[in-house]
C-alpha cells in the first residue's frame, strides 16, 4: 500500500509538472493598450520655408490616442486632433495672420483630425519597428487620403507608471487644404514638413 502511495504521488507531482509546462509553452494571449499623448511630453510642429529660409512652428494643443499592440501592430488604429489656433512661432503678428481667413482661418476651422483605416509595415526602418498609417488627414475643413510613416520607439515602466513613445514624420502640400495662396507670392513653400514625437500614457 505504500509503494502504490507513494506511486500516486509521483504521478500527481508529475502531472502538475506536465500542465505547468504545458501553460507555460502556451502564449499569454495579449490585449491591445490605449495610449494618449502627454501634452507636456509630446511635440507637434512643422517646418516651412520662406524664401530661401526654413521657419518652425509649433502647436501647443492636441490629443492624440494610439491603440497598440506589440505582437499585432497591423490592428493598430489612430485618432488624433489638433487646436489650430494654438499655433505658435514665437511673433505675435505672424501668428495673428496664421489664424486668419489667408491662412488657417481657426474662427471658422478650429480643429484638424486625422483617423487611420489601415496599417502596413515600413521595412525601411531598421528598428523593425516602422509602419505606415494610412488615413484620412483633415485640414481647414478639407480632407484628403494621406500615408503617414511612423515609427514605436518602445515603452518601459518610469515613477509615473507605463511609458510609450512613437514619432511621425512626413510632408504635405499646404495648397491642397486651402491653406495660403500657391507659392505664398514667391515667399513661402507649398510643401510643409510635418514632425510628430509623442510619449504617451495608457489611456484613464
Amino acid at each position: 500500500m505504500y509503494i502504490l502511495k507513494n506511486k500516486m504521488k509521483k504521478i500527481s507531482y508529475l502531472f502538475v509538472f506536465a500542465m505547468a509546462a504545458l501553460f507555460l509553452a502556451v502564449p499569454m494571449t495579449s490585449k491591445a493598450q490605449v495610449w494618449a499623448s502627454d501634452g507636456v511630453h509630446s511635440t507637434v510642429m512643422y517646418t516651412v520655408k520662406h524664401v530661401v529660409t526654413p521657419m518652425l512652428g509649433v502647436f501647443k494643443k492636441f490629443n492624440i490616442e494610439i491603440t497598440f499592440d506589440p505582437t499585432k501592430p497591423l490592428e493598430t488604429k489612430i485618432n488624433g486632433t489638433l487646436d489650430a489656433s494654438s499655433v505658435v512661432m514665437g511673433m505675435d503678428k505672424l501668428e495673428g495672420h496664421l489664424r486668419s481667413p489667408d491662412f488657417f482661418d481657426v474662427a471658422k476651422y478650429p480643429e484638424w483630425s486625422f483617423q487611420s483605416t489601415g496599417i502596413t509595415v515600413n521595412k525601411k526602418v531598421k528598428s523593425k519597428n516602422g509602419y505606415f498609417a494610412a488615413g484620412k488627414l483633415t485640414v481647414r475643413g478639407v480632407t484628403k487620403d494621406v500615408v503617414i510613416p511612423f515609427e514605436f520607439l518602445g515603452s518601459k515602466e518610469d515613477p509615473r507608471g507605463a511609458t510609450a513613445g512613437f514619432a511621425a514624420e512626413f510632408t504635405i502640400n499646404r495648397v491642397d487644404y486651402g491653406v495660403g495662396q500657391p507659392d505664398g507670392g514667391g515667399m513661402v513653400s507649398n510643401d510643409v514638413k510635418i514632425n510628430v514625437m509623442l510619449e504617451m500614457h495608457p489611456k484613464k
